[in-house]
């Protein structure tokens, strides 16, 4: 009889133990993020995913069939490959990021990455300043801000503006706006870069600008 207690006892600890095999979580997957440096520069970052021992950086060119690992596995504990890129050179490529221990690997959404969105302005006579953008797929909120002749620096024309939104509206006089510059910034969890500049002119009345930063 003891020796069937001590038997059960004995099956009982080797299945509570895994049968002596070391027990690995899953791994859950992170967000791979884009941020920003300036106008042209970013870098990837994520958080650090539970349970994941390293992380492997994979990316598709635009005329690429398949995403391609982006140098080696990293580490946990490291929340970016290193790397500096460029709008510039990756426009339309997308990267994703694998969170990896043992077990598996879990995938994250894949981000494009486009150029900070250029900001257009066009007015008629009835007054109202229309500006507009394309979304960038990285970006939370967008601000308008303006520079008035004689001014040393822009002052914010809008709040934040949600991604998604692709537009933003003002009402001024024409005159009011000689000489004035106005700015777009492009805004997620890392800061803001001001992209883009355009200026309006005194006449005609319906004005159309899309102008790199100067």
């Amino acid at each position: 009889m003891k020796l069937h207690i001590l038997f059960y006892l004995f099956v009982f600890l080797i299945s509570a133990c895994g049968g002596g095999k070391t027990q690995v979580n899953s791994v859950y997957k992170t967000t791979l993020e884009v941020y920003l440096i300036d106008q042209d520069a970013f870098q990837l970052n994520w958080q650090d995913a539970n349970n994941a021992t390293y992380y492997q950086v994979f990316k598709r060119d635009p005329d690429g069939a398949s995403f391609q690992q982006v140098g080696s596995d990293i580490a946990a504990g490291k929340q970016s490959d290193g790397e500096t890129y460029y709008f510039s050179a990756e426009s339309n490529s997308e990267f994703k990021l694998k969170s990896c221990n043992a077990q598996s690997c879990k995938t994250s959404s894949i981000v494009t990455i486009n150029s900070p969105p250029t900001l257009n302005a066009t007015m008629d006579n009835s007054e109202i300043l229309q500006f507009n953008w394309l979304d960038a797929s990285y970006a939370t909120h967008y601000k308008v801000s303006v520079k008035y002749d004689g001014d040393n620096a822009f002052t914010p024309l809008s709040g934040d503006i949600i991604a998604g939104e692709q537009s933003f509206q003002v009402a001024a006089a024409l005159l009011e706006l000689q000489d004035a510059q106005f700015q777009l910034e492009t805004c997620n969890a890392s800061g803001c870069v001001a992209t883009f500049t355009v200026g309006l002119a005194a006449a005609p009345l319906r004005l159309s600008f899309n102008a790199p930063l100067v």
